[in-house]
């Protein structure tokens, strides 16, 4: 056989060995096509040069449109939270949330529906620390008006992801300095600061928290009149109470049910244990034999009232601290504010800057911090540093801190302001409180030496 025969045949096995492979799903929309292999997915955009720059000029133009609908619809937003009383509006949000991430085991497995249970909470908190209340307020919140809201949230998020920030970038195409590079950063860098909370996974929080607190201990005795110990002792009850406190409710629920039946049969009482039945001479007669009073009180209170948010009651923490942490109704005066973006999540949000609220002599917490997705994505942050990285944490968490400075093309400076987090909210604070007394203490001194 000569040396073309054999280099055929060797050409010949090569091309038998080699299967074309059919993708599993297949789909396309214009020139757009997707198609699966197995468990990855490919991309391809069939757009001509042409077709991109007539979607560009499509967008463009409807840039104007959009911002009108978002500030439209921030507006009612704006106006109907303002109509219901904001505890039991965030409560009614916190085990809406609960209800969407029960049994969830990756962040993959959050619907639509759960992503928006969860600005439910903290966009909606953010409202209630920036909006005044309206003269009248319902007393209590139907169906109908807490799902008005929801989609009113969902629509702003909607409309913010899904086509402003599309339009805004074929915007800046057309500046002369655009940068593609930078363009991709900004972009996500505004994604992530509108969907994602938290610098790292609950597990990581105590532990970097007193590492960050600990050389300030000396300092918080001073202001508060508690030390880091104290302080990670309230958040670690804050966080089982966010966590397990559901969980615990219905465990000491069914608990207390199963005691009070067993009771009600060893007496041959033949009635039907009915939750809403406490009224009942039976019942009321074996709580009071057995002492239950407090059993039934501490469900009813984590049920009805709000024993799972009261900040006071679980950490016993000084009043002092928990002021500088906390909002009251409408006292936030930078969101709500005239200018760009007002009421917009590129805005700093107020749940940022004190992650409670104060509402009918309370101080609430609600927000379970959505993990940071941002983990998982390909994408440096500018941190307090003002450089771009991903910053690993002793603590096997990851911080990804909101961008610093003022990238092209960069219209608001509130934008996306550095990332904060509670350690960094209490020194603050901290702070705060020790210039308000040094300049009480200067006035003091002023008024009695006559200076």
């Amino acid at each position: 056989m000569g040396k073309k025969s054999r280099r055929k045949k060797e050409i010949g096995l090569v091309s038998s060995k080699i299967k074309k492979s059919r993708p599993d799903d297949y789909f396309r929309y214009g020139p757009l096509e997707v198609a699966r292999f197995g468990k990855t997915m490919l991309m391809r955009n069939r757009m001509s040069q042409e077709q991109s720059e007539v979607i560009q000029a499509k967008l463009i133009e409807h840039l104007p449109d959009v911002v009108r609908e978002i500030d439209s619809i921030f507006s009612q937003i704006a106006l109907k939270i303002s109509q219901l009383q904001p505890g039991e509006l965030l409560k009614l949000g916190y085990w809406e949330a609960a209800r969407h991430h029960i049994g969830i085991q990756s962040e993959i497995e959050v619907k639509q529906e759960g992503m928006v249970s969860l600005r439910m909470i903290d966009y909606v908190q953010s409202v209630v620390a920036s909006v005044p209340p309206a003269e009248t307020i319902h007393a209590e919140i139907t169906d109908q008006e807490w799902l008005e809201r929801r989609s009113l949230v969902e629509s702003l998020f909607m409309k913010l992801n899904g086509e402003f920030f599309l339009c805004q970038a074929a915007l800046k195409r057309k500046e002369p300095q655009f940068n593609s590079d930078l363009e991709d950063f900004f972009y996500k860098a505004q994604v992530y600061w509108c969907n994602i909370r938290g610098q790292r996974y609950q597990v990581h929080n105590i532990p970097f928290l007193k590492d960050f607190l600990t050389p300030h201990d000396d300092v918080l005795k001073e202001l508060y009149g508690i030390g880091t110990a104290e302080l990670l002792d309230g958040l670690q009850k804050i966080q089982d109470s966010q966590i397990f406190g559901i969980g615990d409710l219905f465990k000491d629920f069914q608990s207390f049910q199963t005691d009070l039946t067993a009771e009600l049969e060893s007496r041959s009482v033949s009635t039907t244990l009915d939750t809403g039945d406490d009224s009942s001479p039976f019942i009321e007669e074996i709580i009071r034999e057995r002492e239950w009073s407090g059993r039934r009180a501490s469900v009813a209170a984590r049920f009805s009232e709000m024993a799972l948010h009261d900040v006071e009651r679980l950490t016993n923490w000084p009043r002092s601290l928990l002021e500088d942490l906390a909002w009251s109704q409408g006292e936030d005066k930078d969101f709500f504010s005239e200018g760009e973006y007002r009421g917009w999540p590129l805005r700093e949000w107020p749940i940022r800057k004190r992650p409670f609220l104060k509402a009918n002599g309370q101080y609430l917490t609600f927000p379970p911090k959505t993990r940071p997705l941002a983990g998982k994505l390909a994408c440096a942050e500018m941190g307090l540093t003002g450089g771009a990285h991903d910053q690993e944490t002793t603590h096997g968490g990851t911080d990804h801190c909101g961008a610093q400075g003022r990238p092209s093309g960069y219209r608001d400076p509130r934008i996306l302001p550095q990332a904060r987090h509670f350690g960094f909210h209490l020194l603050i604070s901290g702070d705060e409180m020790r210039l308000k007394s040094m300049r009480r203490s200067s006035a003091t001194w002023k008024t009695k030496t006559g200076d």
